[in-house]
């Protein structure tokens, strides 16, 4: 299997959390505002989801709030949770094997630093809710993917685009949980 650097303004991600809850609106202070987000306190009830549009990047995108079990360093950081008992709580540091993994197809992409064990918004599903976090509209410093590639998460290599302990990868291997798509091929 090949590692590619993938970064996330490039990705379309499958929202496999669960469904949105249109009952809820966007944050007053947006997503990575000091109202909700890297808060002591759990200030939304954890696992809510909300869909947002993205106009930049066509579409709608899902947006998790959970709990870092782990200080997260910067946006763009792919987590996933913590143990099979407690689905809320995600990390950036691997444990297993992740694309073996029975918690694989579960992902979830940080919107700015974290620290540990606070509370937070994360983008999960759909296309990269760049209208929202400017930050993760960083280039790429290597694609060699085309649009439309399924693509996993691994752990990371020396090779990989990543802040934390995973990677996204091209899914060229059976048996790997699809987490998304190539949404551009490289330049």
């Amino acid at each position: 299997m090949t590692i590619y650097r993938i970064v996330p303004s490039y990705v379309y991600l499958y929202n496999k959390w669960g469904a949105p809850d249109p009952s809820r609106g966007q944050p007053l202070d947006g997503f990575t505002g000091s109202d909700t987000h890297n808060t002591e306190d759990e200030k939304v009830p954890v696992g809510t989801i909300l869909r947002v549009p993205c106009t930049t990047t066509y579409g709608f995108a899902d947006m998790i709030y959970l709990q870092a079990d782990d200080t997260i360093v910067a946006a763009g950081t792919i987590c996933v949770p913590s143990s099979a008992t407690n689905l809320t709580k995600v990390t950036n540091l691997k444990g297993a094997d992740v694309g073996n993994s029975s918690l694989s197809g579960l992902l979830a992409v940080s919107l700015s630093a974290m620290t540990a064990d606070y509370y937070g918004w994360f983008w999960v599903g759909g296309p990269c809710p760049i209208d929202y976090v400017s930050a993760l509209t960083y280039a790429p410093a290597e694609q060699t993917i085309a649009a439309g590639d399924p693509l996993a998460i691994m752990e990371a290599t020396s090779s990989s685009y990543t802040y934390g302990e995973f990677a996204f990868i091209e899914a060229t291997t059976a048996g790997i949980a699809i987490v998304g798509l190539a949404m551009t091929a490289s330049a």
